[in-house]
């Protein structure tokens, strides 16, 4: 092999070294991100997991994300701990051999002490009190009221902007359009996807949705598609057939 090129190797190898900490940092983060976008398939491969769905999506990645944290925890739970057994038992080696010995050794009796005479207690003369002054009363300041203050009025939060969506529910590829009358005009476009889709409504001041999707299949699966507004369906239409289109529409005045 070519010296230049057993140094290029050696270089990119070190890089590799200095870098792999920050891919370990960032490596949560971009399975989040790709789980999210379903780039190269990633949603589709780790669909068996728990709250991750072929199609992605913000929760998805998040709940991917959560699960390579949990991942990351376990593994230093594992490897952190098995360094505690040599040192439970050097604790306790150490205090078998530190345990101090018993004393064994004989008392010597001690020789009899000489009596010696008590002496007489030395009367101690008796001492006049010395009369306590009396106190002088302290007259307590009267507190001054302190004026409550007036309550100053909190202004009313502005109601918050009403959000729309258009969510199909269809397990295999559909095709359809949205229409969409706000306050700055009309406009549609032409939708299309498989699995279960939920497309946000951007534009402000709506005034009408309407929406439609057809199967591109055979099936009799039943195929959905519903108008949210603030989370909550206010209108649903089902289609079971083949090829079947199914069509809704609601207005917001």
């Amino acid at each position: 092999m070519a010296a230049g090129s057993t140094g290029r190797n050696l270089v990119v190898a070190v890089v590799y070294v200095l870098t792999f900490p920050i891919w370990l940092t960032l490596f949560p983060f971009i399975v989040g991100i790709f789980v999210w976008r379903n780039s190269y398939g990633w949603a589709e491969t780790l669909d068996a997991l728990p709250g991750i769905g072929p199609s992605g999506g913000l929760v998805a990645g998040v709940i991917a994300f959560g699960y390579i944290i949990v991942l990351f925890a376990a593994f230093g739970a594992i490897f952190g701990g098995s360094g505690d057994g040599g040192n439970t038992q050097q604790a306790t080696d150490g205090g078998a051999a530190d345990a101090p010995g018993t004393d064994t050794s004989t008392p010597t009796p001690t020789a009899a002490a000489t009596q010696t005479p008590i002496p007489e207690p030395t009367p101690t003369p008796t001492s006049t009190p010395t009369p306590t002054a009396t106190p002088t009363p302290t007259s307590t300041p009267t507190p001054t009221p302190t004026p409550t203050p007036e309550p100053t009025p909190t202004p009313a939060p502005e109601p918050a902007e009403p959000t729309y969506e258009v969510r199909i529910q269809y397990d295999a590829e559909w095709q359809g359009s949205l229409s969409i009358t706000a306050d700055g005009g009309s406009a549609s476009r032409s939708v299309d996807g498989s699995g279960t889709t939920t497309i946000e409504i951007d534009e402000s001041d709506v005034q009408i949705i309407s929406a439609n999707a057809q199967k591109q299949d055979d099936s009799s699966a039943t195929l959905t598609i519903q108008i949210l507004q603030n989370g909550d369906v206010v209108a649903e239409a089902t289609t079971d057939t083949e090829y079947g289109l199914a069509q809704v529409s609601e207005s917001f005045f």
